[in-house]
């Protein structure tokens, strides 16, 4: 069956008309009256059984009823029947076009599943104090939905409320949801024959009341009141919901929060220092003439978002005519890929055209690896690569400073530092200018 978005559920209620009004309709009125009736005096566990109980034994007056006056149709439709299989086990169907069809919100739970799980984690360890291992909780995630698919059972997720409910109720240990879960089991097994009895009419009522109790209304108010960048976010999943299936509405979600997060860190700020006499930055004048020797420090995520602007910073820095050497310093240089090493490249070769050169120092050895395997030395030279040496944080830009002192015979340098914002971090060290002692 083909879901249905909000429109078109609204659309088949307005042409149903007469149809709507069956015994389902009111068994679903009932449990919810059941419910918001109990709920107050008795909590949200009570008031659930207590819906169940009224609704499935009106049903069973009813179909008594009904059968009393010689029909033999049931009245409504039952968990039983919904649960009813004419085979015990299934043999899977690994077809491509099952397989295409089931790849898409089977991603969407995934994802759905890890936030929730996370999430819960966290926090689930700030009430009890207990320390949290996420990659534990994603692991044990995806064991539970491998015993769900060869057991028959629904998607497993970290459920918030029911861990909520277990602090509360005084539990110590995550062994209070695996005897939950137990208790479940041995339900199931020793009164499905009752269950089997239960309304589907009051199950899909009950599902939408506690879903209605789930909502934090007061988180949907923090972030609809919190910055531009969360609103849009939300209020675009959320609508999205509304006209398209629910994995359509996740991806779309994380796509935009993704392209937040692209733009607030590839808009990197540029700000130029000089070395006065005695041996401490100043920030440069602005209009001074340049030297020969430039220096260009690179903070933040140098990802494919960010190389438009990174590429801008490098174009004013090597079409100053008076340039002879440029120094890029990598050590605050994050997450580089194949965009950024093809545009050093590409400035190696204009600098080389024009006798100048490309010195790149403090080189870690993640970004070091990068540049050996995309043969970037033959373009810049082995001897301007400097790598970063952590037992002597200021050697490396020294050692480029020396290098390019010994190609151009100049004394004084330049320095540019380019940073990529991420508010909520701490400043790293090299942006308060204790490397530059040299």
């Amino acid at each position: 069956m083909l879901s249905l978005n909000l429109f078109e559920v609204i659309w088949q209620i307005l042409k149903s008309g007469k149809v709507l009004l069956n015994p389902g309709l009111g068994l679903a009125i009932v449990t919810g009256i059941t419910y918001y009736v109990l709920k107050k005096p008795f909590g949200t566990g009570k008031a659930i059984l207590g819906a169940v109980a009224v609704a499935t034994f009106g049903a069973i007056i009813a179909q008594n009823v009904t059968l009393a006056q010689g029909s033999s149709r049931d009245i409504t439709r039952y968990v039983g029947d919904a649960a009813h299989s004419d085979k015990a086990i299934y043999v899977p169907d690994f077809s491509a076009q099952k397989l295409s069809a089931l790849f898409s919100p089977a991603l969407a739970l995934a994802v759905l599943i890890i936030i929730e799980g996370t999430a819960n984690a966290r926090a689930s360890a700030l009430k009890t104090g207990r320390p949290s291992d996420l990659h534990q909780e994603v692991f044990g995630l995806g064991m539970a939905n491998l015993a769900c698919a060869f057991s028959g059972g629904m998607p497993a997720s970290g459920s918030i409320s029911r861990s909520a409910l277990n602090v509360s109720s005084g539990a110590k240990t995550a062994y209070a949801s695996l005897f939950c879960g137990t208790v479940i089991l041995a339900f199931a097994y020793f009164i499905s024959k009752w269950v089997a009895l239960v309304p589907l009419a009051c199950l899909s009522m009950l599902v939408i009341l506690v879903e209605l109790e789930l909502a934090n209304v007061s988180a949907i108010k923090l972030i609809l009141k919190s910055g531009t960048r969360d609103r849009v976010v939300f209020l675009s999943t959320f609508f999205t919901a509304l006209l398209a299936p629910l994995d359509v509405a996740i991806f779309f979600g994380t796509a935009v929060a993704i392209a937040f997060y692209l733009r607030q860190t590839s808009q990197p700020d540029i700000v130029e220092y000089d070395f006065s006499e005695t041996g401490e930055i100043t920030q440069r004048t602005k209009g001074k003439s340049t030297t020969g020797i430039s220096i260009l420090h690179v903070e933040g995520s140098l990802h494919f978002g960010a190389t438009q602007a990174f590429h801008e910073h490098l174009r004013r820095a090597s079409a100053d005519p008076n340039l002879k050497v440029l120094i890029l310093k990598f050590r605050e240089a994050h997450h580089l890929d194949a965009n950024g090493v093809l545009l050093l490249r590409d400035l190696a070769d204009t600098l080389k055209s024009g006798n100048r050169h490309l010195i790149l120092c403090e080189l870690k050895p993640d970004t070091l690896q990068i540049f050996v395997n995309a043969d970037l030395v033959s373009s810049v030279g082995s001897d301007n690569f400097i790598p970063w040496d952590e037992s002597n944080p200021t050697a490396a830009l020294a050692k480029a400073v020396k290098r390019a002192r010994a190609l151009t015979g100049e004394s004084e340098a330049v320095l540019r530092i380019v940073t990529a914002p991420h508010p909520g971090l701490a400043r790293p060290a090299s942006a308060a200018g204790e490397d530059w002692q040299i």
